[in-house]
């Protein structure tokens, strides 16, 4: 879970590209750790937006989102293909 999504957005008010490049940065980071501890009975490990092991939300006001949520909401609403929007 990225937590604190809406402290980019309000607070640091950081525009779409910052807040890609800070996600980015942190999933990095984190797979770099994960990595460290790799065992061959742990499967794979890696986290990734597009494989739908990240969510991204605001624990204080009680809402988050993953890419496939995200994605399923947005193209009804703009009428194209989930997978493509995702």
């Amino acid at each position: 879970m990225i937590n604190k999504v809406d402290r980019a957005i309000l607070e640091t008010q950081k525009d779409g590209e910052q807040m890609y490049q800070s996600f980015v940065e942190i999933i990095d980071k984190v797979n770099v750790t994960l990595s460290t501890y790799l065992s061959s009975d742990m499967g794979e490990i890696i986290l990734s937006p597009e494989l739908g092991n990240i969510a991204f939300g605001a624990g204080k006001d009680c809402w988050g989102f993953t890419l496939k949520q995200f994605a399923r909401m947005y193209s009804k609403k703009f009428n194209c293909d989930e997978k493509k929007m995702q």
